[in-house]
């Protein structure tokens, strides 16, 4: 996929090298020569990843990405990390500063482009899920971001290598609620894998296919989201990147080094934590804004896009469309009576009847005022008339309590309905449905009226 990537050394050979190797592969490559100038770039210009030398004068790599991981509009940047040492205390360090990946010179190009392939496939969901986020921000109905706290985790193991397994599973238990399956991969998947914050999966595994299985949880929607951590052979390059390209997060090398696991397990629940909070605060704000606040039911744009998809040539299915319109009768005397508040009460109790009345397939919405319209697809003029007549009597036999006022206010509705006629659109069947309503309340109020034919 198309990126932007920033090169930090101070090495030009080196800066050369990786130009040739990215620009081979269709990247947009920036660089620059020392960790201050990097920042200057990325606050400026913000590329999509950045490769990263430790070892420079002045701020070292550790610095450089700790700053990064310090701006809250640039801290969502994947940092890879490129060092001549192989040492697990500076992996340890690059990962606590917020590195995404850790590789040594000389740089292993399959394992290299295939890490920047899951990263920069991690970031474009990110980026989106913030623009959104940004956009119902706007709209009044996103929250401000917290932190992700490092609450304990369910954690599945799948490996058959004992030693491996009692490893990885003495390492995380002190904190997490860890599980270890010996490689039945359908039972890791079926089972406890659905109900797991985070997965670690052996490739090398002898008793089952580990790449299958990430296949399988990246392919099932209740894993699908979960985080997956790799336990693979440092030579083992091929079946890394492979795993990449399957879709798993993170990984870790044999022989296990406590220190790193327990940092990108960390690493990857924020981020997963992090990831699912944007989604349910996009999905929460969806719903602000194509619902009535009061009512609970669908909003007067929503209902409309719907009645045009319905009547839409492409998505009509020939069969029968009602639309049924109702409004409260001598609503205006129920607010000057009783004030506002007992008018929102009568509102929301007339939403909730006409929910309880109609069928989970019909969409129900609030149109404005004391409107209220029902689309019923799939339905003829007298079934409509039957439903709309039983939520009309409904209505008038049973008064809307005000329990804190020990009040009940006797309420009736008039409705019309339409059905839909050759060449209907949206705006023709809803004028329909109005003056049939409209007949409804010029001849007596509190009863249902069909549209003319």
């Amino acid at each position: 996929m198309p990126a932007r990537i920033l090169v930090v050394d101070d090495q030009p050979l080196n800066v050369r090298l990786m130009e040739a190797k990215l620009g081979g592969e269709y990247y947009d490559v920036m660089t620059a020569p020392d960790g201050r100038t990097a920042l200057d770039r990325i606050t400026q210009d913000p590329p999509d990843l950045v490769i990263l030398d430790i070892m420079m004068p002045g701020m070292d790599g550790f610095e450089v990405c700790r700053r990064l991981k310090a701006m809250p509009a640039r801290k969502y940047i994947p940092v890879v990390m490129v060092t001549a040492l192989n040492a697990p205390e500076e992996r340890f360090r690059g990962l606590e500063a917020g590195a995404d990946d850790f590789l040594t010179r000389p740089v292993d190009d399959v394992a290299l482009f295939a890490r920047i392939r899951s990263l920069l496939r991690w970031k474009l969901t990110q980026d989106e899920l913030l623009s959104r986020q940004a956009t119902s921000r706007a709209f009044g109905v996103a929250d401000d971001e917290v932190d992700v706290a490092d609450t304990p985790a369910r954690i599945l193991v799948v490996s058959d290598f004992a030693p491996e397994a009692d490893e990885i599973e003495a390492t995380l238990a002190a904190r997490h609620d860890v599980a270890v399956v010996d490689g039945l991969a359908d039972h890791a998947v079926d089972g406890p894998a659905a109900g797991c914050d985070l997965v670690i999966v052996s490739l090398g595994a002898a008793g089952f296919d580990g790449l299958r299985l990430c296949s399988r949880l990246r392919s099932r929607p209740e894993t699908r989201d979960v985080p997956i951590i790799a336990v693979v052979d440092d030579h083992d390059r091929d079946r890394l990147a492979k795993g990449l390209d399957l879709g798993i997060n993170d990984y870790v090398v044999t022989p296990v080094e406590r220190n790193e696991l327990s940092v990108r397990v960390r690493n990857q629940l924020r981020r997963h934590r992090a990831h699912r909070r944007l989604r349910a605060e996009y999905w929460n704000s969806m719903c602000a804004a194509a619902t009535d606040s009061l009512t609970g039911l669908y909003g007067r744009r929503y209902l409309m896009t719907h009645l045009a998809r319905l009547l839409d040539g492409e998505n009509d299915d020939g069969h029968e469309l009602a639309v049924v319109m109702l409004d409260i009768d001598l609503f205006k005397a129920v607010n000057d009576r009783h004030g506002h508040l007992a008018g929102d009460r009568v509102l929301k109790e007339i939403a909730d009847r006409i929910t309880a009345s109609v069928r989970v397939t019909d969409l129900s919405a609030r149109y404005g005022g004391e409107e209220f319209v029902v689309l019923m697809p799939s339905t003829d003029e007298a079934t409509a008339a039957f439903v709309a007549e039983r939520l009309r009597d409904s209505v008038a036999r049973t008064p809307v309590s005000l329990h804190d006022k020990g009040v009940e206010i006797d309420v009736t509705v008039s409705v019309g309905i339409a059905s839909r006629r050759p060449g209907d659109d949206s705006q023709s069947i809803i004028e329909r449905a109005d003056q049939a309503l409209y007949d409804a309340k010029r001849i007596g109020r509190n009863r249902v009226v069909a549209a003319m034919a």
